[in-house]
């Protein structure tokens, strides 16, 4: 039998073998255990990113729901709005005042998702928030007793909801793509 001097320590070389195992398998094992990690935070995020997606779609049909019927409302209602002609009855006025603040709740929603969960894509052109969008503007239009205006946030409710869904279907092909597509779309969409 030979021994063999390692810092200071004999070690016999059998022992060398079975010390030389062991620190290969626990390497392996780290190394897995680290892999398995990044794998389930990949799969993880993947699915919250999801999970956001169709929150966001969703928001979106709502927010467009919310505004055409509340657009059609004012329109319907315009002259009586506009004057406040006796016929206004207070009961008019409070559905328009509840449905404008509907509308708001789901305008937040919508922009909550994005600046939350898909902030990091705001440079994007597939992002449907630019700087001449927004959305509270659609409130103020709608409330203005403007006609010209209120028809206008008609066509900007349904230009939004597009880029919207456009947006969604962007991030949902984003994340279910592998990594090395992933860099591929995002340059194309930049």
């Amino acid at each position: 039998m030979t021994v063999t001097t390692i810092f200071g320590i004999g070690i016999e070389d059998s022992d060398i073998v079975k010390i030389a195992t062991v620190i290969v398998t626990a390497s392996v094992a780290i190394f897995l255990f680290f892999l398995n990690q990044f794998f389930n935070r990949a799969k993880e995020k993947r699915e919250l990113i999801t999970e956001k997606t169709e929150e966001l779609f969703l928001a979106a049909a709502g927010y467009s729901d919310k505004a055409l019927n509340t657009i059609d409302y004012a329109l319907d209602n315009f002259n009586a709005l506009v004057k406040y002609e006796e016929k206004v009855t207070e009961e008019v006025l409070k559905f328009h005042a509840k449905n404008i603040s509907e509308l708001f709740i789901e305008i937040s929603k919508v922009q909550m998702l994005l600046e939350l969960y898909f902030r990091k894509y705001s440079k994007s052109s597939k992002y449907p928030l630019t700087t001449e969008c927004n959305l509270k503007q659609i409130l103020i239009d709608i409330d203005s007793k403007n006609l010209t205006l209120i028809n206008s946030a008609q066509s900007v409710v349904v230009t939004t909801e597009q880029k919207i869904y456009q947006f969604c279907s962007y991030i949902a092909e984003l994340n279910q793509a592998p990594f090395y597509k992933k860099v591929i779309l995002k340059k194309k969409s930049n």
